[in-house]
């Protein structure tokens, strides 16, 4: 028993033509450049639609929240307007009250 391999003969199948200096294949560095040169002007729309479109949905909510503060203001005010004229009846009750007593009480 020998343990000697024998040496099998190849073809060749399966392994790959070498490249002649002509045919080199880009690098993944050229192909990144060539493909972010390409892309930057659709980036760059795409940027802009973005933005756009968020400066649309700014005013949209900044109008929403005008007419909710304009809204709030109102309510406030008409609360506050029996509020006020309840408190000026009292100091003119309190007045009277004051008036009442210093004349009671001086004469």
């Amino acid at each position: 028993m020998s343990n000697v391999r024998q040496k099998r003969e190849t073809t060749g199948v399966g392994r790959k033509a070498s490249l002649l200096p002509d045919q080199a294949l880009p690098t993944t560095d050229d192909a990144n450049v060539a493909s972010s040169t390409l892309d930057a002007p659709l980036l760059q729309s795409m940027m802009d639609s973005l933005k756009s479109d968020i400066f649309v949905k700014i005013d949209a909510l900044s109008a929403s929240l005008r007419s909710e503060i304009s809204s709030v203001r109102q309510e406030l005010k008409s609360s506050i307007e029996p509020l006020q004229r309840t408190v000026d009846a009292h100091e003119e009750t309190v007045r009277d009250l004051e008036r009442a007593a210093t004349d009671h009480s001086t004469g």
